[in-house]
């Protein structure tokens, strides 16, 4: 277990005063919210303890841009100015969901939150990281 996975751990347990097991399952009911946060830490932890399959140099690298076979060796064989291959799944797109309308007559303040939070987490994704 790394740094930052115990560090985690630390934080789920101050905030919803419950404990992680050791295959990672949390027991307690938490949001979808928190769902996605915690799968979404351990996807960014699985990326920072990727390593390296192979290794390309820049001219070789340029061989491929331009549609043409290419050498790569093992990972162990790198050298200054290399570039690092890594084995990973391409990234999903993303779609923004629609802005939820607010009324001016509140029929419930529950509807009202629900609209506020849906459109802050909606500006935070298109924001992405600015």
């Amino acid at each position: 277990m790394s740094t930052i996975t115990r560090e985690l751990a630390k934080l789920f347990r101050k905030i919803t005063n419950s404990e992680i097991d050791a295959e990672g399952n949390a027991h307690v009911v938490l949001s979808p919210a928190d769902s996605l946060l915690i799968n979404n830490a351990r996807i960014a932890l699985a990326s920072l303890e990727a390593e390296p399959v192979c290794v390309i140099d820049q001219s070789n690298l340029d061989y491929l841009k331009s549609g043409s076979d290419a050498d790569v060796w093992p990972a162990s064989r790198a050298e200054m100015g290399d570039v690092l291959l890594y084995r990973s799944a391409t990234p999903a797109p993303v779609s923004v969901p629609a802005a939820m309308e607010m009324d001016d007559d509140f029929d419930s303040a529950f509807e009202h939150g629900k609209a506020v939070g849906w459109n802050a987490c909606r500006a935070a994704m298109l924001q992405g990281g600015k």
